[in-house]
């Protein structure tokens, strides 16, 4: 029995132990559980204030309004009770009701007695000091008060007043009931955003607090218009940071206020109720289970807390991670960027910007599907030439952002492997897309504190970058923040001209274009001029490049065509020669699918024959799709649109690819033409231009002819017309029909 005794000893005093571990461990856990619950609760509540903060505003900004209707109606129903008893007409207050649409009206004589009244219980109540009737009666200036909706003491409801100055013994109150004033703020849509967010699980009630601590938004429409006065909750509203408590101390409620914040400044709390009812009875089952109940309820708060976890994992997904590739984002990278800062390892770190050249391009001609799919692809590549000791973050749609640990020599190999395999073609649908890319690089030191301005000195440094430039890596340097601003100033005016503002900054001149074999000006090329309010004169060539970067270069292109259809509308009533104009045209306009469409009801709308417009193409536009390029050519010439090649000889075409190219003019850039002077004896590559371009049936244009010398060269070899400052400059339109006119 010793034995027995001893066994059972050492059996019970485990099995105790265990016992005791376990219910420790459930109540530990039962601790651990509502913490994580009521965490859990505060970053949904969060998340939810973050995603509606621009409705809440809204919804403030709403109130303000119906306030302001309020009281305009309020001072109108005044002025008309006014008019009344000026003119002797007896009142009735009951009617009065009915035609104001009103909810109380309170007539008090000059001791601030109520002598007339629309409610019985109202009668012969006598206004306390600091009324305002009483405010009014002793004052000499003031005719009118509006108040904020507040509680009448006798009816014990909410009410909006309005008092108005009859003479200087009678005063007028009219009231309209807070239910009023709530469903006015009913016809504002974003009040819907509470039924939204009472559609969240587990959410009870919600209000929104403005900064006088007033219930202005509820869930709960009795709520409306309260005013928290508790020292404690008054304390916590005015603190910039989110808390939660139970709600008067019922467990089962717990109510989570949130900042809400625009522009730095705010605007209010958002109050979010959200039910435990059901964390709490599960939480009482656990306490009421054995202890085989208690290792299976362990179990399931176990399978909870993932779905918790799981849960709050996702959210910090979608807050901190990009969806399209699956990196950190903007926030994530802010996040490490100041731990990094405050926490220095002695290492040297470089933050660097990758700006993919050309993807907006790629987005506008072949649609963002297209585009996305490019950049899965290309982050692939990028994340396979990095080290665990580099992080790489999306930006936005063509910029990334890379953190880089290293010396120099490792940064310099690291960055040459990034640059090729963006190189590298993009095969996506069968279409082959070639990208580069321009790296702005900035080392990160313990001045740099201040992260705004660090990504911000960043994104100039890789804008600062020209597409000339041998080298596509910059560091941050203060002089790029000067060619920056003056690209945003391009693009601002810019944008202002398409929207119809300054206009007259932004003309065409006109270069005439003569005819070798009749001496005849038969033709002008249109050339766009933008005079810049703050820059004074900007070259074509860097206005069309900061046009085509930003996506401004369709409507641009547009109105350059316009301006071109309103000039040829202007030569035909002023003569009866049917002059034609070259419009250069940009290969993103071109390559759009409606493109001939535009085209033709642009010509339509301006009354202008196809036949006396002319579109300059570039040889750059045929490294795209070829097919797709020469279709758009044949459709446009079938409709009577004449088609020429621009600089030909400068980029990518050759004699063979010419053939093949639906065209009818080929444009001989100026280079070749300058080659041609007085002592040349030797044949030149223009005279096989002319002849090959002849026998494939084309008409030739020799561009840049500024002296005599070129004049007669150019007219022995049979070239067919001839432009230059020789033949005339570019002109205004005024001097370009004068020019024809002789």
């Amino acid at each position: 029995m010793q034995l027995k005794l001893i066994k059972m000893r050492y059996y019970v005093v485990p099995v105790i132990a265990v016992v005791s571990a376990f219910l420790f461990l459930t109540f530990f856990i039962i601790g651990q559980i509502k913490d994580h619950y009521v965490d859990d609760l505060h970053k949904l509540s969060f998340n939810l204030a973050q995603g509606y903060s621009n409705s809440l505003t809204k919804m403030v900004l709403a109130d303000d309004v119906v306030n302001q209707l309020l009281a305009d109606k309020l001072n109108l129903s005044g002025q008309i009770i006014a008019d009344e008893v000026e003119n002797n007409i007896n009142l009735d207050l009951k009617q009065l009701l009915v035609d104001l649409d009103v909810d109380e009206i309170n007539i008090y004589n000059k001791y601030a007695v109520v002598r007339s009244s629309s409610s019985n219980i109202m009668l012969g109540w006598e206004a306390y000091d600091g009324h305002p009737v009483k405010r009014l009666l002793v004052s000499k200036d003031a005719k009118h008060y509006i108040e904020e909706i507040r509680l009448n003491f006798l009816t014990k409801e909410m009410y909006k007043y309005g008092y108005f100055k009859l003479n200087d013994s009678l005063i007028v109150q009219l009231g309209l009931s807070a239910v009023r004033v709530q469903n006015f703020l009913d016809a504002f849509e974003m009040n819907n955003l509470f039924k939204d967010v009472l559609k969240s699980e587990g959410v009870v009630h919600v209000c929104f607090i403005n900064n006088v601590q007033r219930i202005i938004h509820s869930s709960e429409p009795q709520l409306i218009g309260h005013l928290i006065s508790e020292p404690v909750l008054v304390q916590n509203l005015s603190d910039s940071d989110s808390f939660g408590q139970y709600q008067d101390g019922n467990r089962s409620v717990y109510d989570i206020y949130v900042p809400v914040f625009l522009d730095e400044e705010r605007m209010g709390t958002l109050l979010i109720g959200h039910s435990t009812k059901e964390n709490d009875y599960f939480m009482t089952l656990l306490m009421d289970f054995t202890l085989i109940g208690i290792a299976l309820l362990f179990a399931a708060f176990s399978y909870a807390f993932i779905l918790i976890y799981r849960k709050n994992k996702a959210l910090t997904l979608h807050a901190y991670y990009d969806g399209l590739t699956g990196l950190p984002n903007v926030q994530y990278l802010k996040l490490h960027l100041k731990v990094l800062l405050t926490r220095r390892d002695g290492h040297q770190y470089r933050l660097c910007m990758i700006n993919i050249n050309q993807f907006k391009r790629v987005n506008m001609l072949y649609g963002f599907d297209e585009g996305d799919r490019i950049i899965k692809v290309l982050t692939k590549r990028i994340k396979g030439v990095l080290y665990e000791t580099n992080t790489l973050y999306h930006l936005s749609g063509d910029r990334f952002v890379l953190l880089v640990k290293g010396k120099d020599a490792y940064f310099d190999e690291l960055t040459a492997k990034i640059q090729s395999v963006i190189a590298r073609p993009f095969i996506i649908n069968g279409k082959e897309h070639i990208l580069s890319s321009n790296i702005g690089v900035i080392r990160l030191n313990k001045e740099a504190a201040n992260i705004a301005d660090l990504l911000r000195n960043l994104g100039v440094t890789v804008d600062a970058i020209r597409d000339d430039q041998s080298n596509h890596i910059a560091y941050y340097q203060e002089l790029f923040s000067a060619s920056v601003e003056r690209e945003h100033q391009i693009e601002s005016e810019l944008r202002e001209v398409i929207q119809g503002i300054g206009t007259d900054r932004f003309t065409l001149n006109y270069q005439p274009q003569l005819d070798v074999l009749t001496n005849e000006i038969l033709s002008f090329e249109a050339l766009a001029r933008f005079y810049s309010k703050q820059l004074g004169q900007v070259s074509p060539v860097e206005f069309i490049e900061i046009a085509e970067k930003k996506g401004l270069i369709l409507d641009l292109g547009q109105l350059i065509l316009e301006k071109a259809c309103m000039f040829v509308l202007t030569m035909n009533q002023r003569t009866s020669m049917r002059l034609r104009v070259a419009v250069n045209i940009s290969g993103v306009q071109f390559l759009q699918p409606d493109f001939v469409q535009r085209v033709m009801d642009t010509l339509k709308r301006y009354d202008v024959h196809p036949s006396q417009i002319e579109l300059e193409i570039t040889e750059s536009i045929l490294m795209h799709d070829f097919s797709l390029i020469n279709q758009k050519c044949a459709d446009l010439i079938q409709q009577g649109v004449r088609i020429s090649l621009d600089d030909f000889g400068t980029g990518y075409s050759s004699f063979f690819r010419l053939h093949e190219l639906n065209i009818q003019v080929l444009k001989i850039d100026k280079a070749f033409i300058q080659n041609i002077q007085a002592e040349t004896t030797v044949p030149l590559v223009t005279d096989d231009m002319i002849s090959m371009a002849h026998k494939f049936g084309l008409l030739v244009v020799a561009e840049g002819v500024e002296e005599l010398v070129q004049v007669e060269y150019l007219r022995k070899h049979a070239c067919d017309v001839l432009q230059g400052y020789h033949i005339g400059r570019p002109m205004k339109e005024a001097d370009a029909l004068d020019f024809i006119l002789g």
